[in-house]
């Protein structure tokens, strides 16, 4: 009785990517038609004039996929409240009520009606905020690649690919009301799905109500959060009757247990949950209890460890993640090599399709062979990048081949590296050497101090003392013995980024909290490294964050 929104709002959420990739075209566009101008005055100047012109065009592609974009969400919320009825009058004719057609119930169109508006509205309301978004952040990259190159730091060609790859990985955003932003697909796919559940839960209580119907059977998934997997699989009462009691094995819950209608409860942020009608009597529960336990038993194996059903889905998501950005790096790269004005940058542009392709395979056969051994589906739609059309794949594949699938390049520390696994097992002695190596350049100079800094939200003295507690200090551990940490290509990966600024992840910010938080607890208590480091697991769990990931960066 599961329904299945997703497939209608790939749909809608395809129409939005090509807008995406549309409005990085133009953002890229107006970069690379403006050069590199060396007076500040003249700079500025030129920065707010494209910046007007670039906005009147955002606002005309937003525009032209409006209408298009109207009718695909009305028509996926037809299809929702046509699942939810017909699920409904499965279950309400077996138990002698009356079936109902939507088409004709006034009740069911005017939950369905508003559902559809008040998501359409949402949505177009988050999607307006893009073109001054994206006004902002061109004005903001032009800025910043003058300073670059006005300061020595970069040469022009080397500001460019820094503020592509940044374009890349940040894309068209929207902006909430609280000043959170979100990319434009993630957004709105969000926004879709939620009011497509909100409303089919809606139109499924209103049956339930005009039938009589007082008991609603909540469904249930792995990975359910603490507070809901206690409601999950049970019963709710839509009237009061029956409050707390145990009907069929299944506990009764009120409606305000369950959060319906917060954003923390039942159909709230994503929330996965949804629920039938249940007539005592005359239905089964769709669970038993011993089944609802197993519901959160790893049972997938993968890389030698067993993993629950949702664990394994999250894991699959992440790398779909990394499939896209590498994509859209691609993407940015290429349009990058088109729109060009001199031959240096179009090398430059070329150079990093070509690192992207070579970053993007990788991902690609990792995430084959993570499905191969989980038994998952390939979910081509979320490995999906509308830009990335035949030719910029076969231009990929190409530069892949060409560069032998190898990591690094000839400035780099380290070669090829990241999570050890039975496959790269024989190349740990090399990691290691190269994570050495990079240790060693760091405590040369304080200059990745700098970087850091300016990248994180981290102090300068927090970072220092960070890199002091990783690659400098010697510990107590609890064996007795007194040494430094041995160097870790992990968290040599992870500082690389962060000295680079341009590929940061949520890992790297995770690992300077944990050794932050490591390090303080350490001076205050005098503890050996262990503790200190049990102690900042609980809350900075960075090792088991990288765990799942099995990747191979370039150090530079």
């Amino acid at each position: 009785m599961r329904q299945q929104y997703e497939p209608s709002a790939d749909r809608i959420i395809a129409l939005y990517q090509q807008l995406e990739d549309d409005i990085l075209s133009a953002v890229i566009r107006r970069i690379l038609k403006m050069g590199y101008v060396s007076e500040a005055s003249k700079h500025q100047l030129e920065v707010l004039q494209a910046a007007g012109l670039l906005y009147d065009d955002i606002v005309q592609l937003i525009a032209d996929r409006t209408d298009a974009c109207t009718a695909q969400v009305k028509a996926l919320f037809e299809d929702a409240g046509v699942q939810t009825v017909e699920i409904g009058n499965s279950l309400h004719e077996a138990a002698g009520a009356l079936p109902i057609d939507i088409r004709q119930d006034s009740s069911t169109r005017q939950v369905l009606e508003a559902g559809y508006k008040k998501t359409l509205g949402t949505m177009q309301n988050l999607v307006s905020t893009t073109a001054t978004q994206t006004q902002t952040a061109f004005i903001q990259t032009c800025d910043r690649i003058y300073m670059q190159v006005s300061s020595g730091a970069f040469s022009y060609q080397e500001a460019i690919m820094n503020a592509l790859r940044a374009l890349a990985d940040t894309g068209a955003t929207v902006s909430y009301p609280t000043g959170h932003t979100d990319r434009m697909d993630v957004a709105v796919r969000r926004c879709v799905l939620t009011g497509a559940s909100q409303t089919a839960a809606a139109v499924s209580l209103r049956q339930a109500e005009d039938a009589g119907c007082y008991l609603m059977e909540i469904t249930a998934h792995s990975g359910a959060r603490p507070d809901h997997a206690e409601w999950q699989g049970q019963l709710v009462t839509i009237t009061g009757k029956d409050a707390g009691k145990i009907i069929d094995g299944l506990r009764v819950f009120t409606l305000s247990e369950i959060g319906y209608g917060s954003g923390e409860g039942f159909k709230g942020w994503n929330c996965r949950h949804n629920w039938h009608a249940y007539y005592p009597g005359f239905s089964t529960p769709n669970y038993t209890q011993e089944e609802l336990k197993k519901l959160d038993e790893p049972c997938i194996s993968y890389n030698g460890k067993l993993y629950t059903e949702y664990e394994v889905s999250q894991m699959q998501r992440a790398q779909e993640r990394r499939v896209r950005a590498w994509k859209r790096r691609c993407i940015t790269a290429q349009e990058g090599v088109n729109s060009a004005t001199d031959e240096a940058t179009r090398a430059t542009a070329q150079a990093e399709f070509d690192r992207s392709a070579r970053y993007l395979k990788n991902n690609e056969a990792k995430l084959k062979d993570f499905c191969r051994q989980t038994g998952q589906d390939r979910d081509r739609f979320r490995e999906q990048v509308l830009g990335f059309n035949r030719s910029t794949a076969q231009k990929a594949v190409h530069a892949a081949k060409k560069s032998g699938l190898t990591s690094g390049g000839k400035d780099g520390i380290i070669k090829a590296g990241g999570k050890i696994t039975d496959k790269n097992f024989m190349k740990t002695l090399e990691y290691d050497e190269q994570a050495k190596n990079f240790y060693k350049k760091c405590c040369e100079n304080d200059s990745d101090i700098e970087f850091i800094t300016k990248n994180t939200d981290f102090t300068y003295d927090e970072i220092k003392s960070i890199k002091s507690h990783m690659m400098i200090e010697e510990h107590l551990f609890k064996d007795g013995s007194i040494r430094k940490f041995d160097p870790s290509i992990d968290q040599a990966l992870a500082w690389q980024r962060l000295i680079n600024g341009t590929d940061i992840r949520e890992t790297d910010i995770l690992l300077l909290n944990h050794e932050l938080r490591e390090l303080l607890y350490m001076k205050e208590t005098g503890c050996a490294y262990e503790t200190a480091h049990a102690y900042s697991e609980l809350k900075y769990d960075w090792q088991s964050a990288i765990d799942a990931i099995v990747d191979y960066d370039e150090l530079k």
